[in-house]
Order: structure tokens, then C-alpha cells, then sequence
């Protein structure tokens, strides 16, 4: 349908304000997506960008068409979408990013089965952390444990709340110095999260009261994993989640230090464009996370 084809290409354009990075995002040539801009503005008899040698300014009527345009291609999608789930089987590509220690203690194990499950699906998979914008990024899908800030663009969602728990082993604890509260946390040997070199803050929480403990990392890394194997080696403190220590705790190999001392718990959230929400795909992964997340 060449209307809608022009729209998607004019929103994608409006969008990036580029005709090279419109054409690599739709994977068409920049002449192609160039020819259908003009062509669009020919058949509305009106300039919808304003274009300098550097880059493109959306006019003032082409601003007006952007809201309307962005909306005919959403609404064209979801009609898509809605057969697709009808009829269609999980197909093609599909881009998920997620922090490292989700992807490797979870996800990793259990994901050669959904994919035999799928067999004409594709993931492409990024691990990181902090804010991720699926929009901006070209993502169908993102997990992350910070909390996601508002846009009426993006399905949100909590799907699980880990609780967590300060743990070393029991060589460590009978040669360091002795830990009756918070307030010795910052003569041990700790690892952090993250590498600030003034230091790091863990917050604990007990029968209603909260204290904030500064201290330095011994080790500081973005990955609870590699807390969890330093922790086993005996030389330091961390702050895991309790699934990821409770084999270890049950074996002895690891001790609940402060145990009336509760770290904040990490809340896990779900992001997603609207646009998608109901393809098969999609569908399909968000069970399969469901399903493996403790």
C-alpha cells in the first residue's frame, strides 16, 4: 500500500531528522526514502521539512501531518497485529535488551528450549542496565531494574520484586573484624555495584527503621553473579538476591549476615512499545520470562 509506505517512511524521517539513518533504520536506500519524502510533499502540495546542509527541520505543516501520520501507521500496525495473534505463529526478529545477571542466571539456561519451541524465531539480545528507551533504541522488548520513567508510548510493567540479603562465607566472618550492626559494614571488605570513587551507600531497613551505610568497594561491578563467586571465595561481603544464594546458604557454603538488616529489595520491570503488544512474538517471550523468573 504505497500511502502507507509513505507514511511509515515521512514518520521514521521525522523521527531522525536524517534521510541516511531513516533509510539504514527501514533498510532501504536514501534514495528511496528521499523520492517518497518529495513525493509525499508533491501529493500535499506543501513543504514538510525544511532542509540545510546538515540536517532536516520539520515545518510547521509538517508537524500537523506528523501527529496525524504517526497515527494512521500505529493504527495500521495494531490491525496487523491483532490477525497476526490470531493466526500467525512467532516469526522473525526479535530485539530484547536486558541486564548481564537476568540473561545469565535465568534467561541463558532455559532458552534453548523456547527456541526449539519457535522454530522460525530469531533473537537478537543486548545485555545492559540502567534506563533503556525501547523506542528510541529499536527494541520490541527490555527488561530493567531501575524504575521506568512515564511515557504513554511504553507498556510498563513490574513482574517481580527480588528480595535481598548481605552474605559471606564462614572463613571470611572468623578472620575479619566482628559485625554486629550497620555501622561495621565499612571496616569489611565489600563489593559494590558501582564504581563512584567517593564510595557507595547501601540502604538497610529494619522493624520500620532505615540506615544508610557508606562505604567503599573492594571490588565494584555491575554484576551480582561476580559478587556471588567472590563471595564464595571467601574474601568479602555483598548484597545478592535470595534465589542466587539460598542453594549456597542451604550447603553451608554461605552464611545471611545482619539477617534482621534488609537491603532494599530490586524490582524487576517489563518495557514495551504499544505497538506491539499484541504480536505473537512478543506474546510468546513475555511467557517464556515469566515462566523462568524467580
Amino acid at each position: 500500500m504505497k500511502d502507507r509506505h509513505e507514511l511509515q517512511i515521512f514518520t521514521l524521517v521525522a523521527q531522525e531528522l536524517n534521510l541516511t539513518r531513516a533509510a539504514a533504520a527501514l533498510e532501504i536506500s536514501k534514495a528511496t526514502v528521499s523520492r517518497a519524502v518529495m513525493g509525499l510533499e508533491a501529493r500535499l502540495a506543501t513543504r514538510l521539512f525544511e532542509r540545510t546542509t546538515r540536517r532536516l527541520v520539520l515545518t510547521e505543516a509538517g508537524e500537523a501531518y506528523l501527529m496525524y501520520a504517526r497515527r494512521a501507521v500505529e493504527e495500521a500496525r495494531s490491525a496487523d497485529a491483532a490477525v497476526w495473534q490470531l493466526s500467525g505463529e512467532p516469526r522473525g526478529t526479535l530485539r530484547v535488551a536486558m541486564p548481564v545477571t537476568l540473561a545469565r542466571s535465568s534467561v541463558a539456561p532455559r532458552l534453548s528450549r523456547f527456541l526449539r519451541k519457535y522454530p522460525e524465531l530469531r533473537i537478537e539480545m543486548t545485555l545492559r542496565g540502567g534506563q533503556i528507551d525501547p523506542i528510541a533504541q529499536r527494541l520490541d522488548i527490555a527488561f530493567q531494574t531501575a524504575r521506568p520513567s512515564k511515557d504513554s508510548q511504553i507498556i510498563q510493567r513490574r513482574i517481580t520484586v527480588v528480595e535481598l540479603g548481605i552474605y559471606a562465607t564462614k572463613g571470611y566472618l572468623s578472620a575479619a573484624p566482628p559485625l554486629r550492626s550497620p555501622q561495621d559494614l565499612p571496616q569489611h571488605s565489600c563489593f559494590t555495584m558501582t564504581t563512584e570513587h567517593e564510595g557507595t551507600t547501601w540502604t538497610l531497613s529494619k522493624d520500620g527503621r532505615t540506615q544508610d551505610v557508606r562505604l567503599r568497594g573492594r571490588v565494584s561491578v555491575g554484576d551480582p553473579v561476580v559478587h556471588h563467586q567472590l563471595c564464595l571465595g571467601g574474601v568479602g561481603l555483598a548484597i545478592l538476591p535470595h534465589w542466587l544464594a539460598q542453594d549456597d546458604v542451604k550447603k553451608k557454603r554461605l552464611l545471611r549476615v545482619l539477617p534482621d538488616w534488609r537491603p532494599n529489595p530490586m524490582e524487576l520491570y517489563m518495557l514495551y512499545p504499544t505497538r506491539l503488544s499484541v504480536t505473537p512474538k512478543l506474546i510468546a517471550f513475555v511467557k517464556f520470562i515469566e515462566s523462568v523468573v524467580p
